[in-house]
């Protein structure tokens, strides 16, 4: 038997936690007739009650394969197949979700399926997303993906930094670590509350994902990028000696992708990357200058500084 879910409100489908719901609910249907109950939390519910609380008016369970969209999942094989490979035992995954090690047996042999609300912490115990969990296609997740990171720029666009800020902590339940729906989630929070007290609350909590995206982003651009906003950050809620701990961490000028890279490439590859190079220089030469005629209270500064940026400017355009 194959499950189809239909809502009568398509758009409904967009939120992302009632997707996570419906596919929730289309794997523990799959498979099971439509006159059998689930047990959840002890209460006996038939598979079209279930769908019922899905707060999606759900309407049709097909008993043959039709066409549309449906998902075949097969998650006791899966988490067979992912504990094995990480080397655990039944008990051990047992002890982790508080639950007893026949239990575990029972789904891997495909005699029962684990409770909703244990797959979100069993994906999390396997290191892995629970989209992987309930086997997913890849080309499925990328589109929700997509889909995610689509929505998330729209809102940005239009202000509705909120509503990104609790999409992207739901995304990251499907997608945890992953190091795009970090950086759009401290940069969501950056943008949210209006009391100095509750901007400050919504800072440190981008700081904290900041942090975690320099401690386990396998991206070295991605945790230089965030190393440098996490310095911003710091002075903004008033810390400045954080702000300069963090800022003394950053590599120096001369350590760049493209004073490295020049000594390597050859032709035309060297030319794009020492020409990329020329308005970062600009930016670099006229922000220092200024400072110095800050400092020292001379305006030449910046007359040098709309010279040589006059002259890079130039050079980048071609001689």
């Amino acid at each position: 038997m194959f499950i189809k879910l239909f809502t009568s409100n398509p758009q409904s489908l967009r939120d992302s936690s009632l997707q996570r719901e419906l596919l929730t609910i289309t794997f523990m249907l799959k498979n099971i007739p439509t006159n059998c109950n689930l047990s959840t939390h002890g209460i006996n519910r038939s598979p079209k009650r279930l769908l019922n609380n899905a707060n999606a008016s759900c309407i049709l369970i097909s008993q043959t394969k039709t066409e549309g969209d449906f998902m075949n999942l097969s998650i006791g094989a899966n988490i067979r197949r992912i504990r094995l490979e990480r080397s655990l035992t039944q008990e051990e995954v047992a002890t982790h979700l508080g639950i007893s090690s026949q239990s575990v047996s029972k789904w891997e042999r495909g005699d029962g399926y684990p409770d909703i609300e244990l797959l979100p912490a069993l994906a999390h115990y396997f290191g892995i997303s629970v989209d992987e969990l309930l086997g997913v296609s890849e080309q499925e997740k990328q589109s929700r993906y997509d889909e995610i990171n689509n929505t998330w720029a729209y809102n940005n666009k239009n202000g509705l930094h909120g509503e990104n800020v609790e999409l992207m902590r739901e995304a990251l339940k499907s997608f945890p670590n992953d190091a795009l729906l970090l950086v759009q989630l401290s940069t969501s929070l950056e943008k949210i509350g209006t009391a100095p007290e509750e901007k400050e609350k919504y800072l440190r909590d981008s700081i904290a994902v900041q942090e975690q995206i320099i401690n386990f982003c396998p991206d070295s651009e991605v945790r230089g990028a965030t190393l440098y906003n996490i310095c911003f950050a710091y002075q903004k809620i008033g810390e400045h000696e954080k702000a300069i701990e963090q800022a003394k961490k950053l590599p120096n000028l001369y350590k760049s992708r493209e004073n490295a890279l020049v000594y390597f490439l050859e032709g035309e590859e060297k030319r794009a990357v020492a020409k990329s190079a020329l308005k970062p220089l600009a930016w670099d030469i006229t922000h220092h200058l200024t400072a110095l005629s800050q400092t020292e209270n001379n305006p030449e500064y910046l007359k040098k500084a709309k010279q040589i940026t006059a002259m890079l400017s130039e050079c980048e355009e071609g001689l």
